[in-house]
């Protein structure tokens, strides 16, 4: 039988990511939505994470959500051909 992993999407807690870490072992990363992180941004994440901690990523709207979409259209993102 499957297990349910619980976590929030973002850490929401006073005191960021450390406490965050102190009471859930996983996250979503909702800021992948708008724009995908910068490597050394995703491997800092990594980095200060326990190591059993783990990170699941909200779908990259550019992979959900059509170009004219709101949110696309406020990003001020461009695909290149």
């Amino acid at each position: 039988m499957g297990c349910v992993k619980v976590g929030c999407c973002g850490f929401p807690f006073k005191g960021g990511m450390k406490t965050y870490f102190e009471k859930f072992n996983l996250v979503e990363l909702q800021s992948t939505f708008y724009k995908l992180p910068k490597l050394d941004t995703a491997e800092n994440w990594r980095i200060q994470a326990p190591e059993e901690f783990e990170f699941t990523m909200k779908g990259f709207q550019g992979l959900t959500h059509p170009t004219s979409s709101p949110t696309w259209r406020r990003s001020g993102l461009k695909l290149n051909p």
